[in-house]
């Protein structure tokens, strides 16, 4: 993380991942341990392992308690279109391919070659590409990490804690 965060970004998502372990795996401290009794039930109960577990007002409090700075780096709102509506409204996505997260991805990725394909999928998409089909191949790959690198728990903090933020955030109409 020092390499592409400063002091108070690296607190602020030391902050996230916290958080998510917080919500997701409650009482149990050993966030590997408690990833890893999710990675079975995916496939089939994605939403109920993960996005209901997780109180998107919350959700909305870390992220006023984390910098500016540090969100920019991960995340940008942009525009997305509702396929049976065709109206266009406010959704997270990634920062894009000059942010600092997606440098630490590939700074990861040299370590650990299911980061390394994970960073190209997000790079190549310039999202997180939230479907269950890439949540479901994400999970199988970073499962096979080391779940107790602080580093590989970020991702997946981020990764899911964007799905849910697109699933609960308000449909707010967009204006081009």
């Amino acid at each position: 993380m020092r390499n592409n965060f400063d002091k108070n970004q690296i607190g602020d998502l030391i902050n996230i991942s916290n958080f998510f372990q917080s919500q997701i795996c409650n009482t149990d401290t050993d966030f590997a341990r408690c990833l890893k009794s999710f990675v079975p039930t995916i496939p089939t109960n994605f939403y109920e392992s993960f996005i209901n577990r997780i109180d998107y007002k919350a959700q909305e409090k870390l992220y006023q308690n984390i910098s500016e700075s540090t969100f920019n780096e991960i995340w940008d709102l942009c525009i997305a279109t509702d396929m049976n509506t065709k109206k266009q409204y406010t959704s997270l996505c990634a920062a894009g391919i000059n942010g600092d997260y997606l440098n630490f991805l590939k700074d990861v990725g040299k370590y650990n070659p299911y980061v390394a394909e994970y960073a190209e999928l997000v790079e190549g998409a310039g999202d997180f590409a939230p479907t269950l089909y890439f949540t479901h191949t994400f999970f199988n790959s970073v499962s096979k990490s080391d779940l107790s690198d602080p580093n590989v728990q970020l991702i997946i903090a981020i990764h899911i804690l964007t799905i849910k933020d697109n699933t609960d955030r308000p449909k707010i109409e967009a204006s081009i």
